[in-house]
């Protein structure tokens, strides 16, 4: 588990030089993309331009989310932000850019820092059909057992947040932390990804559902088990499906809109997914190579498998955890990523444009 429990053993990590990768085309990079037999795709994702600064305000800006405002079209980006990965200090910032992505505001605190423990981490956001922000995230003050999961919510944009609500799935737990985006289902109710250890057993990735716009949460249910380190996003496909891609390598599906999942299948290594569904095609912002790259990547057959994919800066231990946003109207790029990575000298989130060339 990244925060809350192998983080530990993580107190110092080695940095690696930030480059830029060159474009590869989908028959090269659909080697060793996913499990199974690869078939050519005529695509590649092509960057635009050069790293955007989101935010460099402390030494250690991470972990990444976007959201785009109904009200008035403006980017939201969350993060944290503090003196290093394991600090007591970090507390959870946002920023609002107007010109999609070129430009951002100065930084608003959302959720304070507990100055003890590792503080708050891993924010992630979603704007309800009523314009409701809710924002998920993790707390961890103390020993593995302090580790509990969150929301927040917000009815006027982000000025002003609500209490936290801690999340109680109704069952014995040691810990409880979230690394994923909750999904609002076009029947109106709302899926919060988990990863966790219930008493007696061992780590396990799941879901827990809520039918009140977030204000309760019930239902737990398990997708995969044994698995300390399930970071998990998911994504509701064109057909209806939900689809779940786990760290370290695996993806599952649902077709009763989360109540049952079919067994995890190995796909590519991966951590921390940020997912976008277009259409037909889905788009991952994700860290490759376990602790190498933070990553693009383009799967044609619902995230099974991976043939697209490109590298964007080297971070070792410490980057991608980002999201991906379509460019309204198309503009410098169809599409806007936003990451953590070391970049000039210190860890910051860094946006960048790029486009699907078929």
């Amino acid at each position: 588990m990244k925060t809350c429990m192998c983080v530990m053993a993580m107190a110092t990590f080695a940095w690696a030089s930030v480059l830029c990768a060159p474009m590869v085309m989908a028959a090269d990079a659909g080697k060793g993309a996913g499990k199974g037999e690869e078939k050519a795709v005529s695509a590649a994702i092509e960057l635009v331009g050069d790293p955007i600064v989101i935010a460099g305000e402390a030494p250690y800006c991470a972990w990444a989310d976007l959201v785009r405002l109904s009200t008035n079209g403006n980017l939201m980006v969350v993060y944290a932000a503090g003196a290093g990965h394991l600090k007591p200090d970090l507390a959870i910032h946002k920023r609002i850019s107007g010109d999609d992505g070129k430009t951002w505001s100065e930084p608003d605190t959302v959720v304070p820092a507990l100055n003890k423990g590792y503080s708050v981490r891993d924010p992630h956001v979603i704007q309800l059909a009523d314009g409701t922000l809710l924002l998920n995230y993790f707390s961890y003050p103390g020993g593995p057992e302090t580790c509990r999961a969150h929301v927040i919510r917000s009815t006027d944009n982000g000025k002003t947040w609500s209490k936290p609500v801690t999340i109680n799935p109704g069952v014995p737990f040691v810990w409880m932390a979230t690394c994923g985006k909750i999904l609002a289902l076009k029947n109106g109710e709302l899926l919060l990804p988990l990863y966790y250890r219930l008493q007696k057993k061992a780590g396990t990735v799941g879901v827990i559902r809520s039918k009140d716009k977030g204000k309760t949460w019930s239902g737990l249910v398990s997708i995969q088990e044994n698995n300390e380190d399930g970071e998990m996003e998911i994504a509701e496909l064109s057909d209806g499906k939900l689809v779940a891609l786990i760290r370290p390598s695996h993806v599952a599906f649902s077709k009763d809109k989360g109540k049952t999942w079919s067994k995890p299948q190995e796909t590519v290594a991966l951590h921390a997914p940020g997912l976008l569904v277009d259409g037909e095609q889905l788009l991952m912002n994700y860290r490759s190579k376990g602790y190498g790259f933070a990553s693009l990547g383009l799967s044609f057959d619902d995230g099974r498998t991976w043939p697209v994919t490109k590298e964007l800066l080297n971070g070792g231990a410490d980057c991608a955890y980002g999201a991906i946003v379509r460019i309204q109207p198309q503009g410098a790029g169809t599409y806007y990523t936003a990451f953590y990575a070391p970049y000039k000298g210190s860890v910051k989130i860094v946006g960048w444009y790029f486009n699907v060339v078929k």
